[in-house]
């Protein structure tokens, strides 16, 4: 606002007089817009009012909401005059629905689940009644003078019965609907239905030149014919519009309000993609949303069923047999299906320990099985279940006897081993391991030649001995320099060892063998061999008698002491040297 020319026009305006040639003279007043433009121009609050604005404009904080209040009506207005704005924000739309499916499928599931659950029961509603038509013309016919000829026909055409059936009780098909580009006969979109053997690119792009060439010479003159031909047993039918062909293939004989519903889909066609169509290049892809309006083309019709009193005899004698054959079959499929869960029920019952099956039935309704059962065997029934039979079907008859292969299951039983003891028979020795107490390996050793399939009684104590002399030979008692005196803190040590040795001499008496429990005094370096051969001796000396006072009458483990002459010292310090150590070596 500080441009001179604008402040010199304002004065002059706003002069309201003015002398001339030194008198005083009276100007009319300023016209209603130079008052208007006055106030824009100097009023204060008009100039905060514009600088507002101009902030406003080139604030996008400021400017959204206000245009978020007319965007609806823009668009709602914009929408009707052309696509433009429909294809401008085609691309927005489908990478946004992209994105939503990728965070969140839920979302899309749940927005199109109320399309989906009609569309997939019509299409199956569809099939079916299909599947039905086939069904029902094949078998109407199967037994009449007509389906004796279908049946030849079929034999020399090398078709299926159902083929030949299908195709003499047709009224018409709609196989192949496609969307050619007028100027340039390119194939746009091209839709088969399912039933039909689509040809190969060769033959189609034949048939699109034919097509092609068809309409250029019917269509050159005037926009709005329709035109159809004829090959072999297909009808072309082929509907124009100014820039798009829409043609159908059609087997049989296609009826007049095709051809209207034809007009219709080629006017819809152009209606939504006509700027498409007009500046098309080859591409065909925008065209690809038009796919369901030519499938809804894909139709066919049959001839209706010969006369129904014509076809009440064959009909009942079809219908009982059917029913005879529906129930031959459903009772050939339960008897093999029930002979095959008995014969694995067999082959599964032979192979289970302490039975032998000696006979066994099936009849009708009740199974029966006779032989030799062990008391500790699976009981028969309770298997049954596992191949879907029925136990309450089953009559058994069993005759007690003990099966040497339960003969370990059988010492378990009666033995009742500790905790920490394992049973294991083999070529009817009874092999016991874990630690037990005398009492319980004595009392073993008397019951196991009694128990049906064991002639043996084994105690299996080389694991035992090995972890128990592994423990003894581990340990150590230090003593004080010079003396048989030990250190204090051995107390542990040799309690730890008392427990070993106890245990030791029931293994020895369990298998009846000696075992000799040495003890070896050390010395160090320090004092004459004379002095450490003595004092290596009178160490072993003491802690066998410190053992030996501490532990009952050992029956089978023999205390023997004995030193060790500084000519065999042992690795590490001296203090490491001044020590007893153990030594346990198992006899016959």
């Amino acid at each position: 606002m500080n441009d001179p020319s604008v402040h010199r026009v304002a004065d002059e305006v706003s002069v309201q007089s003015h002398s001339l040639n030194g008198a005083e003279i009276e100007t009319p007043p300023a016209s209603a817009q130079l008052r208007e433009l006055q106030k824009l121009l100097f009023d204060t609050d008009q100039q905060e009012r514009l600088e507002q604005l101009h902030t406003e404009w080139n604030d996008p904080e400021h400017l959204a909401p206000r245009v978020s209040q007319v965007l609806p009506d823009a668009i709602s207005q914009r929408s009707p005059e052309d696509h433009e704005l429909t294809e401008a924000m085609t691309p927005y739309v489908i990478e946004s629905i992209k994105i939503s499916a990728r965070r969140n499928p839920e979302h899309i599931s749940d927005a199109i689940f109320p399309i989906l659950g009609p569309a997939i029961r019509k299409a199956i509603a569809q099939a079916f009644n299909n599947l039905t038509i086939t069904i029902n013309q094949t078998l109407q016919h199967s037994f009449s003078v007509r389906g004796f000829k279908w049946r030849l026909e079929a034999m020399a055409s090398g078709k299926s019965f159902a083929e030949v059936v299908l195709y003499h009780s047709l009224v018409y098909r709609v196989e192949q609907v496609l969307l050619i580009h007028r100027p340039s006969g390119i194939l746009l979109l091209h839709a088969v239905a399912e039933a039909v053997k689509a040809q190969d690119p060769e033959l189609v792009s034949g048939m699109l030149t034919a097509i092609q060439d068809f309409i250029q010479d019917s269509f050159g003159t005037g926009e709005g014919n329709t035109s159809s031909f004829v090959s072999d047993e297909l009808t072309i039918l082929a509907e124009p519009g100014p820039r798009a062909v829409l043609a159908c293939v059609v087997r049989g004989n296609p009826p007049p309000e095709l051809r209207e519903e034809m007009q219709e889909t080629i006017e819809r066609i152009h209606q939504d993609r006509g700027e498409k169509l007009k500046m098309f290049e080859g591409d065909s892809t925008p065209f690809e949303v038009c796919r369901p309006l030519l499938e809804e083309h894909l139709k066919s019709r049959y001839q209706p069923f010969a006369d129904p009193e014509k076809q009440k005899a064959p009909k009942a004698m079809l219908a009982v047999l059917g029913v005879l054959l529906l129930a031959l079959g459903i009772w050939g499929f339960f008897s093999l299906r029930d002979r095959w869960r008995w014969n694995a029920y067999l082959e599964k019952l032979q192979t289970t320990p302490g039975i032998v099956v000696t006979e066994q039935d099936r009849g009708w309704r009740r199974y029966s099985l006779s032989g030799l059962r062990d008391s500790l065997a699976l009981d028969p029934a309770k298997l049954m279940p596992e191949f879907q039979l029925n136990p309450r079907q089953l009559d058994a008859r069993w005759k007690e006897y003990q099966a040497p292969e339960l003969a370990e299951e059988r010492a378990k039983k009666l033995l009742a081993p500790p905790a920490g003891v394992t049973l294991k028979v083999r070529d009817g020795i009874l092999s016991v391991a874990g630690l037990a107490s005398q009492q319980w390996i004595s009392e073993a050793k008397k019951l196991a030649p009694f128990i049906p399939g064991i002639s043996q009684f084994q105690w299996n104590d080389a694991d035992e001995i090995a972890r128990l002399r592994q423990e003894i030979e581990s340990q150590s008692v230090y003593y004080f320099l010079n003396e048989n005196k030990p250190l204090p803190g051995q107390e542990e040590t040799i309690e730890a060892l008392i427990k070993r040795l106890i245990r030791l001499d029931e293994i020895a008496q369990n298998s009846n063998r000696t075992i000799t429990f040495r003890i070896i005094g050390h010395t160090d370096s320090s004092g004459t061999k004379e002095k450490n051969q003595t004092l290596s001796r009178e160490r072993a000396q003491q802690a066998k008698s410190q053992l030996a006072s501490r532990v009952a009458q050992l029956k089978k483990v023999q205390l023997v002491a004995e030193g060790v002459p500084d000519q065999q010292p042992l690795v590490g310090n001296q203090e490491s040297n001044r020590r007893v150590t153990f030594r346990v070596e198992l006899g016959s």
